[in-house]
Formats: C-alpha cells, sequence, structure tokens
C-alpha cells in the first residue's frame, strides 16, 4: 500500500473530504488532491497530517501495522527506533549585564523516530529543536511552533528555513545570501516584519537549517 493509499484510506474511514484535510494543515486542495493520487510523495505538513488522520506518521509514510496515535510522556520508555531531541533556548547572562547566550536545554525533550531522521540524511547529534516566539513567521509558524534543526546542516540555500543566533537570541528565518557576504532575512508575515539586510554575519551564527515544523493551532 502507498502513501497515497494509506492517506484516502483514512480519509474514508474518519468521513472527512480532502478539502477538510488541507484547511486543517494549511496546504492547498491541490496539493492533498496530488498526495491522494500519488503524484506527490511526501510533504512539509506530513506530521500535522497525520495528525488530522489519527495515525502514526511513520505509518503514514511507511506502512506496516502500527497506525494509531500513542499518547507519551517523559515516563514512557523510549523504543529502539525512538529518540529524544532536547531543546535550544535563550539564557540572560548573570551579573545584569542584559546579554543573552543560547545553549541545550536537556530538561525538554521531544522524541522523532530514528529511521525518519536516517531517512533525511540527519544524524540524531545534530538534531535540535527550537520554539518560536513572536508572530513574524506566521501564518505558517505561528507563535509557539515547534521546529526540527539540523545543526549539521549550516550551507545557505537561498529561501531555505534556519535557526539563528543573533546577539544571543533564537530567530527562525528565511535566508538569503548576498554576493559580498551578507545576507537577507525574510519573514512569512513581512507586512509587520519587513526584510533585514546584514553586511556580513559577524552578529549572527547559522544554528541549522530547519528540517520539521509543527503547530497546535
Amino acid at each position: 500500500m502507498s502513501l497515497a493509499s494509506r492517506v484516502t484510506e483514512q480519509l474514508i474511514n474518519l468521513g472527512i473530504s480532502q478539502s477538510y484535510l488541507a484547511r486543517q494543515v494549511g496546504l492547498s486542495q491541490a496539493a492533498v488532491q496530488k498526495l491522494c493520487a500519488g503524484k506527490s510523495q511526501s510533504s512539509k505538513k506530513i506530521v500535522e497530517i497525520a495528525k488530522i488522520l489519527k495515525v502514526d506518521v511513520n505509518w503514514l509514510l511507511y506502512g506496516g501495522e502500527t497506525r494509531k496515535i500513542s499518547p507519551w510522556d517523559s515516563r514512557t520508555p523510549v523504543d529502539d527506533d525512538e529518540v529524544e531531541l532536547s531543546y535550544f533556548r535563550e539564557v540572560e547572562l548573570a551579573a545584569g549585564s542584559g546579554g543573552r547566550k543560547i545553549e541545550f536545554n536537556d530538561s525538554r525533550k521531544l522524541r522523532f523516530s530514528r529511521r525518519t531522521l536516517d531517512r533525511m540524511g540527519i544524524q540524531v547529534r545534530n538534531a535540535a529543536c527550537v520554539t518560536v516566539s513572536g508572530n513574524s513567521m506566521e501564518p505558517v509558524m505561528p507563535n509557539g511552533s515547534t521546529v526540527g534543526v539540523d545543526t549539521g546542516n549550516t550551507t545557505l540555500i537561498d529561501g531555505d528555513i534556519y535557526a539563528l543566533g543573533h546577539h544571543g537570541c533564537l530567530r527562525v528565518k528565511i535566508v538569503y545570501a548576498l554576493p559580498w557576504g551578507g545576507i537577507r532575512l525574510k519573514s512569512f508575515n513581512s507586512s509587520e516584519w519587513p526584510d533585514e539586510t546584514y553586511d556580513s554575519l559577524d552578529d549572527i551564527k547559522i544554528l541549522g537549517r530547519v528540517f520539521w515544523y509543527s503547530a497546535l493551532i
């Protein structure tokens, strides 16, 4: 059974339409139609699609016997195919300097399938998560969204989304490289957040490329 067949099967099982699925995950109906017709082999919204269809994302992508979403918490044992990813966080520096630094938050974890990361060419040790703050990336990534970051991939590709460290603040932006070595940062909510141009990367650290994102709405 293909991805298209599994998506279609669950639409029928739940009695929901392609247009409803499209609205719920923020895709065009045409994009969902292509997915159901087998013309698309995956989607950046595959995690959201799995949630709406009430199935496990790995079953949706690869098939097999496991399809229902299983609740878990910090006390649930980690399966052989699961890994726990830490979050980046901003930390206020001591002594009232007003400065910030970025470090890992090992007390907060998010679980991913090791097989999914392997399929995407992401090494587990290079994977981390970031929480999006503010409305600059709406409507695609609302305030509080979570993104997965491949810290092993810091090579800029125009139009891709990256997590950045900027004066100790965590930022998630669409990035474009400029000919003289600078960069342009773009937000989805460009009406409120105009493009930013920087002549160099002196004050900006590319933490990694965003490979996944999810939001509860």
